[in-house]
């Protein structure tokens, strides 16, 4: 039986079914309008498809699912047992090079999403200070658009104080040519 990850959901799910269909067409081969929306299904949800949760929008494959999330949970342990600093960690996501950083905060987690050029894409505040270092990089990877890659890229640590530099580095780049710019005008 599918059930949801995020929201524990097992009743309603989206998946696609391939169906023919007969249609009205102009002399072109374009399209008029419908005939009947279902004469044969040649293709049946399976555990192959890609299944979304009906309720929170989760991202989850049939059978797959508890593979790719054992996955992603041996990749992160891997990874942060790598990392040097315990309170903060930097990951490498796949061979797009994004990247996440992760810190403790008094509330639970402070984190950004870079992407591979290092400019900010998402960031904000896990609160939950119950939650191990751990726990809360497989929540937030959970709930971002990384676990829909397939297969589930790479997950390698890097140095955070390094990309911490690097991103505060490009930040001051980008703000320097909008101030230039600004001139310009």
């Amino acid at each position: 039986m599918l059930k949801c990850t995020r929201c524990g959901n097992t009743e309603r799910f989206h998946a696609t079914a391939h169906v023919t269909q007969s249609w009205v067409v102009d002399g072109e081969l374009n399209f008029v309008e419908e005939i009947s929306s279902c004469d044969e299904v040649t293709h049946a949800p399976d555990n192959e498809d890609e299944i979304t949760c009906a309720y929170c929008g989760s991202c989850l494959v049939a059978d797959e699912t508890v593979v790719e999330y054992s996955q992603l949970i041996r990749k992160i342990h891997t990874a942060l047992s790598s990392s040097e600093q315990q309170d903060a960690a930097a990951l490498k996501l796949g061979r797009e090079f994004s990247y996440l950083t992760i810190q403790t905060s008094e509330d639970g987690y402070d984190y950004t999403f870079y992407n591979r050029d290092l400019s900010e894409i998402d960031g904000g505040q896990l609160d939950n200070p119950d939650l191990s270092m751990e726990e809360a990089v497989e929540e937030l990877l959970r709930n971002s658009e990384f676990v829909l890659f397939r297969p589930m890229p790479e997950i390698d640590a890097v140095d955070y104080e390094q990309l911490q530099k690097m991103a505060y580095d490009r930040f001051r780049e980008v703000k320097h040519q909008r101030d230039k710019q600004a001139e310009v005008f």
